[in-house]
């Protein structure tokens, strides 16, 4: 080692006058051996060459340094490299060490995180209580729970001229900070990956980013794994808004896909990777391709995934991804769950016996973080599993989506086996949640401050192990239930408001029946209790809630419409359900008083109809079809204004083509279906009305 007697300047960089400079691998074999050596102000210089070893500042405020600080020869960075050997940070910074604690021109890889809250540990870099400076830097293919490149906890370190790039972690792929300051002077974040939230950078609890204006830096191609989280370039959590100065993003005008919540970033972006994101509506199918252009039914996207990714929506351009009939799966079209839905962006499916989004128990299906607008209809969600956490169905994080003929089923989680709301204020409406079991809530469970207004819900056969078979409720939570059926729940009621920090539960015009252990539990004022209702055990009570049984067509089977067998005679045989919801809400679509539960009864049937025939007439010509004929007419009259959907299958039953699925008036219409390249067969129609089945018209095809 030896005394450096003079300032040594060379462009930016200054020795320190009278330092030591410990030479690595002259003076000492390996980093942390001249580290220990070295004092305040002193420099580690280190030749090139890979060093298998994990470092620690140890409090020093010192320089570590490959040549290129004495050459400014950037080949340095890439030959001078540590490597961590998977067993821990390659570098930490924990003991207070200060702006003069300097990282300059190494190779930084192989690190492997660990630890938990507060004592998160970066798989490069670790910093704890610490500003250092680091400076000329490849931080490559490390990774950690946190912060895979690199983890700053209470921290204010300056970053200048470092590229982080193929890192790995659950949160914060490139940069994971808490309760930090960072400057960022051209540096590159790209190619990392997470599991859950920001690909990029994850800024969590009142940490700050301050990019230079100067030296840009460049954010773009991070990605989500798992598709769990959202802000794939940059995630924030309880921070103050971000002025993003960049000369690379991803996309030129990011959304929640890439920067969430979307609404505390301001953007100032020079160039893009990705071309322009696609505002209007896309279309998905599990034949389809992530290659097309997504952009009609005839050229369907692959995967939902991939159609988050490229669609672009807005508070003023609220766009639909719209989801042909199938299964959604990681075994049929290579779906990644779970899914986490960007803001302003609908979900429209082909009908909830239709379009199953199916995550085969391998994480939770849904999360809605920070979405306060957006549409999920006409769809199945089912087989979720959250694995021990929240929402096994439906993870909704303090967000306000609506959710519009939905059914949730087979799901599991320790908190909501089908739905966990957190801090979330959603409507339902025409809901079916069955079947799906919890720890605390198996049908849904409501937490801190959540109001979500449930209307004609069916929740039934749900199960917890300790409390709320259909829902629970804690820390002030007040949903709001009317029209609603919760039938055979089990686990402790049908819905438990818990006595600590109970809210305030409005519950009017619903039916409970044959819910284990009772059907509420916290509805009396003595412990403390304030709710509404007052089920007395009588048929009907002062808000007009029953205890009757639902009578539902056949519930072994999962069919929870009402039934009425001796329609219309007013007997024991009809559903006590049907016509006895709330008398202000709106009329059902037969135009008759609303009824309780997901299904209504549809009365506009004749009495020599039962099967609605005398609502619409429908026909198919020519039929059979001969070699000459290459287009079959579909044709139909309404008697009433209804949605009308229309759908071909082969004799295996396989959907060829939706033909239509759209609001209809009164008349008579006719569809036109080319049919030339079809082969000779059976095939079927199917004519749904208000999304019940109306007919099944077999027709045959002879070439």
């Amino acid at each position: 080692m030896r005394k450096i007697i003079i300032m040594i300047l060379f462009g930016l960089f200054v020795f320190t006058l009278n330092a030591t400079v410990i030479n690595i691998p002259a003076d000492y074999s390996t980093i942390q051996a001249g580290i220990n050596a070295a004092s305040n102000g002193d420099t580690v210089l280190v030749q090139p060459g890979t060093y298998v070893e994990n470092i620690n500042y140890n409090g020093k405020n010192i320089t570590v340094a490959s040549l290129f600080l004495t050459t400014q020869d950037t080949s340095y960075i890439s030959k001078t490299i540590i490597d961590g050997d998977s067993i821990g940070s390659v570098v930490k910074f924990s003991s207070g060490e200060d702006s003069t604690a300097v990282l300059i021109g190494f190779t930084i890889k192989n690190g492997q995180g660990g630890g938990s809250y507060p004592n998160y540990t970066g798989g490069g870099t670790s910093c704890i209580n610490s500003s250092p400076s680091l400076q000329n830097l490849i931080i490559i293919s490390n990774s950690s729970y946190v912060g895979g490149g690199i983890c700053f906890n209470n921290s204010s370190p300056s970053l200048e001229n470092v590229t982080i790039t193929g890192n790995s972690g659950e949160y914060g792929g490139g940069i994971y900070c808490i309760e930090s300051s960072l400057s960022l002077k051209n540096v590159t974040i790209t190619s990392n990956n997470v599991d859950y939230m920001g690909g990029g950078i994850y800024c969590d609890s009142y940490s700050s980013l301050i990019f230079s204006t100067t030296d840009r830096c460049n954010i773009y191609s991070n990605t989500i794994e798992r598709m769990r989280g959202c802000g794939a370039d940059i995630f924030t959590f309880d921070c103050d808004p971000i002025d993003v100065i960049v000369d690379t993003f991803t996309v030129l005008i990011p959304t929640d896909y890439y920067a969430s919540p979307i609404e505390n970033f301001t953007f100032d972006i020079l160039h893009s990777v990705l071309g322009n994101l696609i505002n209007s509506d896309v279309y998905v199918s599990v034949d389809g391709d992530d290659s097309n252009t997504g952009t009609s039914a005839d050229d369907p996207f692959r995967t939902i995934k991939h159609a988050l990714s490229v669609i672009y929506s807005d508070s003023l351009n609220i766009n639909t991804i719209h989801l042909a009939p199938g299964v959604y799966s990681d075994s049929t079209n290579g779906e990644s769950f779970p899914i986490v839905w960007s803001n302003y962006v609908n979900l429209h499916g082909s009908g909830e016996d239709e379009t199953i989004l199916d995550a085969h128990n391998t994480s939770n299906v849904v999360d809605f973080y920070d979405v306060s607008v957006a549409l999920i209809e006409e769809i199945t969600i089912k087989n979720g599993n959250n694995f021990g956490y929240a929402g096994g169905g439906i993870y909704c994080v303090e967000s306000s989506l609506s959710l519009e003929n939905v059914t949730i089923t087979c799901n599991s989680s320790y908190y909501g086996g089908g739905i966990c709301f957190n801090n979330s204020s959603p409507s339902l409406e025409n809901v079916t949640i069955t079947g799906n079991s919890g720890e605390y809530g198996g049908g849904i469970c409501c937490w801190f401050n959540s109001s979500p207004i449930l209307e004609n819900v069916t929740i039934t056969c749900n199960s917890a192990v300790y409390m709320g078979g259909g829902i629970y409720c804690s820390m002030n939570s007040s949903p709001t239930l009317v029209n609603s059926i919760f039938s055979d729940n089990t686990g402790n009621y049908g819905i438990y408001n818990d006595s600590y920090a109970p809210g305030e539960l409005i519950i009017n015009y619903s039916d409970f029946w044959n819910n284990e252990g009772g059907d509420f539990y916290g509805v009396n004022d003595s412990i403390g209790v304030n709710i509404t209702t007052n089920v007395n055990g009588d048929s009907c009570d002062a808000y007009y809630n029953m205890q009757l049984d639902p009578l539902f067509v056949n519930p072994a089977n999962g069919d929870y419409h009402l039934s009425w067998l001796n329609y219309p005679a007013q007997d024991s045989t009809k559903s006590p359900c049907i016509d006895t919801g709330d008398p202000n809400s709106p009329l059902d679509p037969d135009s008759t008083r609303a009824d309780m539960g997901a299904y209504y009864f549809d009365q506009s049937v004749a009495v020599d109809d039962p099967q609605g025939l005398s609502s619409y007439s429908l026909y198919l010509y020519p039929n059979p079809m001969m070699y000459t004929d290459n287009t079959i007419n579909v044709c139909f009259s309404l008697k009433r204004n209804s949605t009308v959907t229309i759908k071909l299958f082969n004799i295996k039953g396989q959907l060829i083509e939706t033909l239509i699925n759209e609001e209809k008036n009164i008349g008579e219409y006719v569809v036109t279906k080319d049919v030339s390249k079809l082969s000779s067969g059976i095939y079927f129609m199917k004519f749904n009305i208000d999304r019940k089945t109306k007919a099944v018209n077999k027709f045959v095809l002879m070439k």
